[in-house]
């Protein structure tokens, strides 16, 4: 009962911030449970329960966003390219962890199951938006777009074509070519 207890208030510190600090706040937690390089000197027993916990963590906060809020559960949300790039993050850790085998799998199953679970929430209620800010952080992010396209796959969504910049051979300037990428982006959105 006293699990309980501790999970009750867990759950009012991550619902009672704003929203970007909450699901950030969750995503460091997890990040520092599965690296090794945050001096993890505890079991990975213990850290693996503890993944779980921050996992069921992070899908109730969703599940009472949905429910609170169905038709825009992340209407909250202040920072999304702040949150994509701590989801870039957090698949990038774990990316690590299993590549130098520093953590059994029953470490990274929850964080990789609380990555996806999110990613997919947001494509769901935020599709164009989630697309567009990982498209505007480029280089920022580089390990969210496979998560991104399997979700957005999953979810019977299109992810928008790639953007063909025209070359600068000529007399094309810089303006042309922006220009270009304007239209471009406007006649995918329509």
């Amino acid at each position: 009962n006293i699990m309980r207890a501790t999970n009750k208030v867990a759950m009012r510190a991550v619902l009672s911030p704003s929203l970007d600090s909450s699901l950030n706040a969750l995503i460091s937690v997890q990040v520092s449970v599965i690296d090794p390089q945050e001096g993890n000197t505890t079991s990975n027993k213990f850290r693996s329960k503890f993944s779980r916990v921050v996992e069921k963590l992070l899908k109730k906060a969703i599940k009472d966003r949905i429910d609170s809020s169905p038709s825009n559960p992340f209407g909250e949300l202040e920072e999304l390219g702040s949150l994509l790039a701590s989801i870039d993050w957090m698949i990038e850790t774990i990316e690590d962890v299993a590549r130098i085998g520093c953590g059994p799998e029953e470490l990274l199953t929850p964080s990789t199951s609380m990555t996806r679970h999110l990613l997919l929430e947001l494509v769901r209620c935020n599709h164009r938006e989630v697309r567009e800010t990982v498209e505007d952080l480029g280089n920022d992010v580089k390990f969210i777009e496979p998560l991104l396209r399997g979700c957005e796959q999953e979810l019977g969504l299109q992810p928008p074509p790639p953007v063909v910049v025209p070359s600068s051979s000529g007399d094309s300037s810089f303006r042309q070519r922006l220009e270009a990428l304007k239209r471009q982006r406007e006649s995918n959105v329509n």
